[in-house]
């Protein structure tokens, strides 16, 4: 059965396979490494604007031997998911022995049929990748050397590892005692060692940009994410504590001490800004691990519409994006400055002869340190700095089209989406997490004061422009480059 519930979530992931903008933050930083620009996000820029390391070494390696970017992730992403899904049907029936093929099945099934891990295995991201290494770094407790490993690679693909393998270690220290831990500690610390001394002595900082972009304390907006994860289907999940009764309850309450702790970490910084539960899909694989019987969940109906909506929404972003990205690449001077907000497709398609500003901060380094940190904002939309933006002068700052940000709009951050999630969703329903999918909006014209990003509402103020116009105008069009919202700087044309 394990076999058969891979085979059929291949063809499923296939058929959704879309790109996310996020995922194309990775992969400029990879085709600029393999065009031995260095891991940077502009050339010349030394700032550490992703959370993916190994993910970004290989698909730069791969695309260095001519491999496509997208194509190779959406390849390597799905061949994880199905075999995520063949690990977790054998490591379930290990965990079950009474109830052997039953308990694989169950497992194998419920993890090819989650929405959330369809979605992410089909988006283009690291996140089926780091999800089959923490599961089975987890799982090879059992053999220190092989589990040290495999948590520090998953360490190297995202940094929330640390958290598993530290326990991981913990307890192999308890049970095995010293020999255990060193059999473990040197795959696992010594990979974080060798990343902290190149983090160190390239990029300057001991901790990725993204931290200082993204990472604060919002445990409010954390326990509503975690919320919408039990309410639409999480709660499935609430029978593996039944394994502390079997026969595996050691192995039981080690896997569920650790997803207690990832889930108070994710509770601590606020959760994700994306649907489908992000952060919480990887861990969803182990505590199905721990279910020997349980119940489809009838709250999930709708979601795999969901997905294929958000999906494509995504797809269309992307394919709004693309052709802006290669005409500013290929008929824009090199050098050519740019400030935007949305880092991921355009930059990717302009290729390293454009410069970005990233005016959220996570691939730039001023405005994630120092920036204007806005009161329970967006997770890694709560960072700007609009007079920093100004004094670098860009040729260009791509902004909404006139008129999307009126005088009434309101701030758009963690607390309006989860007091008004139907009001904030008209400002991206296809990828701002609200929870819709279990229960659908009523249909409704987009409001006369919609929710917008501070960072917009901020630059779009009367005050602002006046401080700004003179030296910027308003363009819809641009010779040679084609339509554009944006304002360039009136002493430069392409």
């Amino acid at each position: 059965m394990p076999a058969l519930a891979a085979a059929g979530f291949v063809p499923l992931a296939a058929w959704l396979r879309f790109g996310i903008d996020d995922a194309f933050i990775n992969f400029r930083y990879a085709a600029n490494l393999a065009a031995g620009l260095g891991p940077v996000f502009n050339p010349g820029e030394r700032v550490e604007g992703y959370t993916a390391p190994a993910w970004v070494l290989l698909l730069a390696g791969l695309h260095r031997l001519g491999a496509p970017l997208l194509g190779t992730a959406h390849v390597l992403g799905i061949a994880a998911g199905a075999a995520t899904v063949l690990a977790s049907g054998a490591l379930a029936a290990a965990l079950a022995p009474r109830l052997r093929v039953s308990a694989g099945a169950l497992a194998a099934l419920l993890v090819a049929l989650h929405p959330g891990v369809l979605f992410w295995t089909a988006s283009g991201m690291e996140t089926p990748v780091f999800m089959l290494l923490v599961l089975l770094g987890v799982a090879a407790a059992r053999w220190p050397a092989a589990a040290g490993a495999l948590c520090g690679l998953a360490a190297l693909t995202r940094p929330e590892a640390i958290l598993f393998g530290t326990g991981v270690g913990a307890a192999l220290a308890a049970t095995g005692g010293r020999r255990a831990l060193a059999r473990f500690a040197p795959g696992f610390a010594g990979p974080l060692a060798a990343l902290e001394l190149f983090r160190l002595a390239y990029y300057g900082a001991p901790l990725p940009n993204t931290f200082y972009a993204k990472v604060g304390l919002q445990v409010p907006h954390g326990l509503w994410y975690l919320w919408q994860f039990v309410r639409d289907g999480g709660w499935v999940f609430a029978p593996a504590l039944l394994a502390l009764a079997g026969p595996q309850r050691r192995t039981a309450a080690l896997w569920l001490a650790l997803v207690a702790a990832y889930g108070a970490w994710v509770v601590a910084i606020g959760g994700d800004v994306f649907a489908f539960h992000r952060f919480l899909v990887p861990r969803a694989t182990t505590a199905l691990l721990l279910l020997a019987a349980a119940l489809w969940a009838a709250s999930l109906r709708g979601t795999y519409a969901y997905a294929w909506s958000a999906a494509q929404g995504v797809d269309a972003i992307t394919a709004t994006l693309r052709p802006l990205g290669l005409a500013l690449g290929e008929r824009a001077p090199p050098g050519t400055t740019v400030a935007m907000l949305s880092i991921g497709a355009l930059p990717f398609y302009a290729g390293p002869g454009i410069r970005v500003i990233d005016m959220m901060g996570l691939a730039d380094a001023h405005v994630a340190r120092a920036g204007v940190r806005v009161p329970d904002g967006l997770p890694a939309h709560a960072r700007y700095d609009n007079d920093y933006v100004l004094a670098r002068r860009p040729e260009l700052i791509l902004m909404a089209p006139p008129g999307a940000v009126p005088a009434c709009a309101r701030p758009l951050t963690a607390a309006a989406v989860r007091a008004d999630p139907c009001g904030a969703a008209s400002w991206g329903r296809v990828a701002i997490e609200t929870g819709l999918y279990g229960r659908d909006c009523p249909a409704a014209p987009p409001p006369a004061c919609p929710y917008v990003l501070p960072v917009q509402i901020d630059l779009e103020r009367p005050d602002e422009r006046v401080r700004f116009e003179g030296a910027y105008e308003r363009v819809s069009v641009l010779p040679k480059i084609g339509p554009i919202n944006a304002y360039r700087r009136r002493d430069w044309l392409p």
